[in-house]
């Protein structure tokens, strides 16, 4: 069993960056992994108010006890954070979540 962590963070700016401990050579710095366009990061900002996304923090969504292989993803802001693992989700946050895969998608 291999522990694993990747974090990627979207800034104001729109810089995509992989901080990941093993790709950062120093704190709070990290790889640009590309840049996003102004609008869709302030499309995805929108899309956290209107989704309620304070109303996840501190939850975790945990796996299936018949899981026994399976990724916890964290997925916060300046206020609010939430773990999850892929599966059902409430609504709103499967929106987020869904919003967020396709920032972070290489395209």
């Amino acid at each position: 069993i291999a522990g694993m962590t990747q974090e990627i963070r979207l800034y104001k700016d729109g810089r995509l960056m992989n901080q990941s401990p093993s790709k950062a050579p120093k704190p709070n710095q990290g790889q640009v992994i590309r840049m996003i366009p102004k609008a869709e990061v302030k499309a995805f900002r929108k899309l956290l108010e209107s989704h309620h996304f304070g109303q996840f923090d501190g939850l975790r969504y945990s796996a299936l006890k018949s899981a026994t292989d399976y990724f916890t993803f964290t997925l916060g802001n300046w206020q609010t954070t939430v773990q999850y693992v892929d599966g059902e989700l409430p609504p709103d946050l499967e929106q987020i979540v869904k919003a967020w895969r396709s920032l972070v998608s290489p395209r």
